[in-house]
């Protein structure tokens, strides 16, 4: 069993590894390497800027949420689709738009041009909070890699952290943003297969919903997506926790930018929700049919889909399951890596340091996806409490951070000056790092996007009359 499923490990790592040969011509100079040169279809745009989301979320934490609490989990499920829907339609767009007008491709750096911030405040601001939180949302991909490792091959969780940041991070080094991009795209075809097909034997296995109906009974948990009126606010709580973080979301945003034409972004939409329907539907499923397969409960929630895919599946399609779980987090991380060695270079070191050739730029940029995967390496070495809670820490951070900014760069740039950007930059990062502290019932989220934008609005009308 064990060889075969290091032979469905072999392959898809050589896949990788030839990918990042494959770009490392194209990815020549520092822009190439980093953004693309806006050369991506629309097929490429659509799967990487929804693969890019998902990481080891969508088959460890997301269903193993959905074994512990039931159903009603489904709203974060449709809330991510209608916030992903509204990211495409009043964002995509304008963002490739003014990016290629303003010639820069990451947030801060067009934060600080539209609304020509000087002093650089917006953009070390912007990109230094953007670091933080990309390293801790890089680690929980990490430690998805280290369990799954420690899971189903028995490799102890240090080791398979090492192993799963040095195969992620070797082909993003070589091949850059189209390597990774392009593999997004692969990758997003081919965990969809996996994360579909094992909940649909599973539930033919058990007998269907009338298994599900029971063994929820004996465990304990609520199939009802809506127990009752007065769970109004826990849905729109519940949506909101995560799709509101979309509009702030720069690994997301990097493929909307890196698209050759605007104007396929409309196609882009269509394919990237479809999968995003379909893939959320599965992950859902997994949970659900997990209830119906262990009622009395697991020692680990987020192994659910180890668990399943072990007890259904022949060792080597159980290795390709492994290796779809392998796809969704590398390509979270490298996405990740890779955006916050744009901002570490670009906007820290290159604005700092004006003074350099094509050469050291691009040796800049390369070090730096080393330096930010090395950091997150050993944030994962502590082995966090759960994935789930991680993802939601630094999804929350960047949409506290920049969702706000990024709609009034967009919409209603005369409303908003620099000053007012600055300050809610400020305080939607510090408000995510810290209201979790305080346990409240309001999502992280939900408070620090809601103070942003507030700040923003407020002391630009208050500075309005500085120049």
């Amino acid at each position: 069993m064990i060889n075969q499923m290091f032979i469905a490990f072999g392959l898809y790592f050589g896949l990788l590894i030839f990918a990042g040969i494959f770009f490392y011509r194209r990815s020549k100079t520092s822009q190439g390497f980093l953004s693309g040169n806006h050369s991506l279809n629309f097929w490429v745009t659509a799967i990487a800027a929804q693969c890019s989301d998902m990481s080891a979320w969508l088959f460890l934490a997301y269903p193993g949420v959905v074994y512990a609490k039931g159903a009603f989990e489904v709203w974060t499920a449709v809330g991510l689709v209608l916030f992903m829907y509204l990211n495409w339609k009043l964002i995509a767009t304008k963002l490739r738009t003014q990016t290629a007008i303003y010639k820069c491709f990451t947030l801060p750096s067009f934060l600080e041009k539209r609304f020509d911030d000087q002093s650089g405040a917006i953009r070390i601001t912007g990109a230094t909070f953007a670091i933080l939180f990309f390293i801790l949302y890089a680690a929980s991909g990490i430690t998805g890699l280290g369990r799954l490792f420690e899971s189903s091959l028995d490799i102890p969780y240090q080791i398979g952290i090492i192993a799963g940041v040095s195969i992620a991070v070797t082909y993003a080094a070589i091949g850059g943003f189209l390597a990774v991009s392009w593999l997004n795209l692969f990758k997003g075809l081919f965990l969809l297969l996996v994360i579909v097909t094992v909940p649909v034997i599973g539930f033919f296995k058990i007998g269907g919903l009338a298994a599900i109906k029971s063994a929820a009974l004996i465990k304990g948990v609520s199939l009802n997506i809506f127990p009752s009126f007065s769970s109004i606010l826990a849905v729109m709580g519940s949506m909101a926790a995560f799709g509101l973080g979309y509009f702030g979301q720069p690994h997301i945003l990097a493929s909307f930018i890196g698209i050759d034409d605007p104007k396929n972004l409309q196609k882009s939409t269509y394919v990237g929700l479809s999968w995003q329907v379909i893939v959320l539907t599965a992950a859902l499923a997994v949970g659900l049919v997990g209830i119906g397969f262990y009622p009395n409960g697991i020692d680990q929630n987020e192994h659910l889909f180890v668990y399943l895919a072990k007890q259904l599946l022949s060792p080597l399609l159980y290795g390709f399951a492994l290796c779809g779980i392998l796809a969704a987090t590398i390509s979270t991380i490298n996405t990740q890596v890779l955006v916050a060695a744009c901002n570490l270079s670009e906007d820290l070191y290159r604005r700092t340091f004006k003074q350099h050739t094509a050469a050291q730029a691009l040796l800049i940029s390369r070090l730096s996806m080393i330096a930010i995967a090395l950091v997150a390496l050993i944030v994962a070495s502590f082995k966090p409490t759960t994935i789930y809670n991680l993802v939601l820490y630094a999804w929350s951070g960047l949409g506290s951070t920049f969702g706000p900014a990024v709609i009034m760069a967009l919409y209603s740039h005369k409303l908003a000056n620099r000053y007012g950007i600055f300050t809610g930059l400020l305080a939607g990062a510090l408000t995510a790092m810290f209201w979790p502290l305080l346990h409240t019932n309001i999502p992280t989220l939900v408070m620090g996007f809601g103070t942003n934008f507030t700040l923003i609005l407020l002391v630009s009308y208050l500075t309005s009359h500085k120049k």
